[in-house]
C-alpha cells in the first residue's frame, strides 16, 4: 500500500467522555482499518494521531499518508506538540518512522480525504461501536 487515508473520530464532545478511534482507507476507498479506542477524555486531535501513526506504520517506504489535520501534520513534523506533551512520545516515534521509510504526510481538505468521507458516512455506526 502506497497510499492512506486517516482520520480520527469522536463518539461525543470533544474531549469525549468514552472515547473515539480512527478510520484507515487505502487510495481505493477500502477501509484498510478502523480502531475503536474507549479512553476516557480522549480528544479528536489524539484520535487523529494515532490514525496517522497506525497509517505510518502500515505504508510502504515512501508512501503518502493523507490526513485533514493540519495540527497533526505539524506535530509529527516538528516532533512533539507544546500543548499536548502527554502525546510527545509517540508524536516522536512517528517522527521517526516517517522519517526512517521516508513517508509523506500530506494535508488535504476534508472532502478530499477519503477516510473523513467514511466517517462522516458512517457517523451512527462509529457512535455505536
Amino acid at each position: 500500500m502506497n497510499q492512506i487515508h486517516s482520520d480520527g473520530f469522536q463518539f461525543h464532545s470533544n474531549p469525549s467522555p468514552v472515547g473515539g478511534g480512527f478510520t484507515l482507507v487505502d487510495g481505493g476507498g477500502d477501509v484498510v482499518e478502523r480502531k475503536t479506542i474507549l479512553k476516557v477524555g480522549m480528544t479528536n486531535n489524539e484520535a487523529e494521531l494515532l490514525g496517522v501513526v497506525r497509517a505510518v506504520e502500515l505504508i510502504e517506504s515512501k508512501g503518502i499518508v493523507y490526513t485533514d489535520s493540519q495540527v497533526i501534520a505539524r506535530w509529527v513534523h516538528r516532533g512533539r506538540a507544546r500543548g499536548r506533551p502527554d502525546l510527545n512520545e509517540v508524536i516522536r516515534k512517528c517522527k521517526e518512522l516517517v522519517k526512517k521509510k521516508k513517508v509523506e504526510i500530506k494535508v488535504v481538505p476534508r472532502n478530499e480525504n477519503l477516510a473523513g468521507i467514511y466517517n462522516e458516512k458512517h457517523r451512527s455506526v462509529a457512535i455505536q461501536s
